[in-house]
C-alpha cells in the first residue's frame, strides 16, 4: 500500500482538485481488483493526511449471473467500514437487444453503467466519483484511440462533468497494474468474477496482450514498459501545467 499511496499523493499534487477535505467521493465498484484496492486506498489516504472525506461504494448490477448475492463482497464491505450499495438493473437485457453482429457492445454498457453510477452520485450529494482506472489502463486507451481513431490521447485524470456538475477523478493514472495485483493478492481481497460475455473477446483484452508480447517482454525493446509509463505520465504532468485541473 506505500506504493500505491505514493502514488495518489504524487498525482494529487498534481492536480490538486482531485482529492479535497470534506470531498464526498462516490467510487464506481465493479468488484474486480482495482475498484476494491481503490476503496482501501482512498480510506488509507484521508487517514494519512488527516482529511476528512466520505467514500460510499456503488456497485452497478449489470445482472449477467442472475444468481450472484455478493455476500463475500458484502462482508469484506462491512468489515472494512464502507458504506454501499448495489444498484440493480437490467443492463444486460438491454445489451442482449441492442447486439451489434451477434456481440454486445462495451461503449453502450460503459455509457450506460455511467449514466446510473451519476445519477445515484447527484442524488445522493456527492461531489466527485473516483474510477479505478490505472497507469495500465492509461496506456492500453492511448493505444486504442490511436488506433481507432487518430487521437493521441487518454484517460483524463480529472474531469469536470459541467452538465452534471460532478468531477470524475482517477486516483490510480499513476499506479502500475502489477502494484494492485501484488497488493489485492496479500489482502486476499474478494474478487468479483466478471460474467460479461464479452470478457476475453475486448478491444482492451487483445490490446493488453499485443502490448505484453510487442513491448513489455520482448528482447527488441528492453525498456519498452518503462520508457511507455515515464512518457504517460510526463505527458500529463506536462498538461497540469498547460490546462486547467477541470
Amino acid at each position: 500500500m506505500r506504493k500505491i499511496l505514493g502514488d495518489i499523493l504524487q498525482i494529487n499534487k498534481i492536480f490538486p482538485k482531485m482529492l479535497e477535505n470534506n470531498d464526498r467521493i462516490a467510487i464506481g465498484l465493479s468488484g474486480g481488483k482495482d475498484s476494491l484496492t481503490l476503496l482501501l486506498a482512498l480510506q488509507a489516504f484521508a487517514k494519512k493526511i488527516n482529511y476528512k472525506i466520505t467514500i460510499k461504494a456503488f456497485l452497478v448490477d449489470l445482472d449477467f449471473n442472475k444468481q450472484e448475492n455478493y455476500q463475500q463482497l458484502k462482508d469484506f464491505l462491512q468489515q472494512k467500514k464502507i458504506d454501499y450499495e448495489i444498484i440493480k438493473s437490467r443492463i444486460s437485457q438491454i445489451l442482449d437487444q441492442h447486439k451489434k453482429h451477434d456481440k454486445i457492445k462495451c461503449s453502450f454498457c460503459s455509457r450506460m453503467k455511467k449514466a446510473i453510477l451519476v445519477k445515484k452520485a447527484l442524488s445522493q450529494k456527492f461531489n466527485k466519483i473516483a474510477l479505478g482506472h490505472h497507469l495500465d489502463d492509461a496506456i492500453e486507451t492511448l493505444f486504442m484511440n490511436f488506433l481507432n481513431a487518430g487521437k493521441i490521447e487518454t484517460f483524463k485524470p480529472i474531469t469536470y462533468l459541467s452538465h452534471n456538475k460532478i468531477y470524475l477523478i482517477r486516483p490510480f493514472i499513476f499506479t502500475k497494474e502489477r502494484e494492485i495485483v501484488a497488493f489485492s493478492k496479500k489482502q486476499k481481497l474478494p474478487i468479483v468474477i466478471n460474467k460479461c460475455p464479452n470478457n476475453d473477446t475486448t478491444q482492451r483484452f487483445f490490446m493488453k496482450q499485443f502490448l505484453k508480447k510487442t513491448f513489455y517482454h520482448s528482447k527488441i525493446w528492453p525498456n519498452g514498459y518503462k520508457s511507455i509509463t515515464r512518457a504517460i505520465k510526463e505527458k500529463i504532468i506536462e498538461s497540469a501545467k498547460t490546462k486547467p485541473s477541470t
